[in-house]
């Protein structure tokens, strides 16, 4: 195998997140979307945002997330409090900073505005079963992710 010395390859690494306490920066679509695959998987979302989507804010009041109202201060997250962390705001360089911080802590992070700026990638996720399946593309074509993902589904229901 060719080894390519240009950029990180992401090893598929599953692991139970239940119960995991998970912070998330950011209330619009691409955390929300995100959100609801970990909680699918029982992690434990708390989320600082000021403003969230309409499916977030209905998460929170139904009590499967918690919502902090307010705007997220630099130097509150704390390695004993979090087991990951999703820079999902629509400030790139508010991702950045949140970014920067848990690197420092040594907490995973996810920049979702910056490929580069990611311990890990969010796959697709394609479920059937028992079956839990991620596909991601190394984090550089998200629309082929998504229609091999959407061909895997389709494949997997006409062979029921």
């Amino acid at each position: 195998m060719k080894e390519n010395k240009d950029r990180s390859l992401y090893f598929p690494f599953f692991v139970n997140i239940s119960q995991w306490p998970v912070l998330v920066i950011g209330g619009g679509h691409i955390a929300s979307r995100r959100i609801r695959v970990l909680l699918e998987f029982g992690a434990k979302i708390t989320l600082i945002s000021p403003e969230a989507e309409k499916e977030l804010t209905e998460l929170a009041k139904a009590g499967e997330i918690l919502w902090q109202q307010r705007c997220f201060e630099p130097g509150e997250i704390r390695k004993e409090e979090w087991k990951m962390v999703l820079a999902a705001s629509n400030q790139p360089e508010l991702n950045s900073r949140v970014y920067e911080e848990c690197r420092k802590k040594d907490i995973p992070v996810n920049n979702a505005s910056n490929q580069k700026e990611c311990d890990f990638f969010f796959p697709a996720i394609i479920r059937q079963d028992e079956m839990v399946m991620g596909l991601v593309s190394q984090g550089e074509n998200h629309g082929k992710v998504r229609k091999a993902a959407a061909r895997v589904r389709r494949v997997l229901q006409e062979g029921e």
